[in-house]
């Protein structure tokens, strides 16, 4: 990137926060650096009425692929402490990935089986989106991540990590 720099007219950043990381390694180019947010088109005048699909409780869903960046084993163990209060939460894990296998080994150990669900790779994601009640994306660290543009789209609520762009996203 920084060798592309001196080739490049302009250089554009996902977020503010990615902006800074590159100033401090390429001061050079900081009159070429420029922000410009990710973005989704508008689909909420065709929003449906969420539905619970049967299940009781609260319904969450994380659209991430099963990464060293993602941070499913904290999801499994909040459900864990929120399982022992009796509050009733269920989890929908949508995406694939190297540590998935480990994610569900943990759900097992944990005893968290019949209220997480692993969904897999899917390309209905809005469909999903409005089958639940509150989104979220738990990282270690983020661009700016469009599956939170979707979420807000479908009219959910955003629980997520504070990290990287996020809170130029989710302002609260």
């Amino acid at each position: 990137e920084k060798f592309a720099g001196y080739l490049s007219e302009k250089m554009i950043s996902v977020s503010d926060y990615d902006k800074n990381l590159a100033l401090a390694v390429m001061p050079e180019h900081k009159d070429k650096l420029i922000t410009i947010h990710n973005g989704i088109s508008d689909n909420s005048k065709n929003a449906e009425i969420k539905k619970q699909d049967g299940k009781h409780g609260l319904s969450l869903i994380m659209v991430a692929r099963f990464s060293e960046q993602k941070d499913h084993s904290s999801v499994l163990q909040a459900l864990q402490v929120l399982k022992n209060d009796n509050i009733l939460v269920n989890v929908s894990f949508v995406g694939d990935g190297s540590r998935l296998e480990e994610i569900q080994n943990l759900t097992s150990e944990l005893n968290l089986n019949e209220q997480v669900s692993f969904l897999g790779r899917r390309t209905d994601i809005d469909a999903l989106l409005k089958q639940h009640d509150i989104f979220m994306l738990i990282s270690k660290w983020e661009g700016f991540p469009i599956s939170i543009l979707e979420a807000m789209r479908s009219g959910l609520p955003v629980i997520a990590s504070d990290v990287g762009g996020v809170k130029e996203a989710v302002k609260d």
